[in-house]
């Protein structure tokens, strides 16, 4: 569905994970992305939401949601 795949593609953004060997700039810029991260990811679901509801009711919206948080912690588990 074209809302999965924007929200893959939102949270396919690679933030960096390097520890302690970070500078405070590195961590500030990772921490930033994070927050744009989450920014587009709200977006996405703001923007479906509106479309979503012409021909959905609340409930079935957020069965949508589950579906999408299950099937995203599905392939993490098969990355691991």
């Amino acid at each position: 569905c074209r809302y999965c795949k924007e929200i893959w593609e939102a949270r396919a953004t690679k933030i960096s994970h390097k520890g302690s060997t970070r500078s405070d700039e590195e961590v500030e810029q990772a921490i930033k992305a994070q927050f744009e991260r989450s920014r587009k990811i709200l977006d996405i679901r703001e923007k479906f939401y509106n479309e979503y509801r012409k021909f959905l009711t609340p409930k079935q919206i957020q069965s949508v949601y589950n579906q999408e948080r299950k099937i995203m912690l599905h392939l993490q588990n098969r990355w691991k």
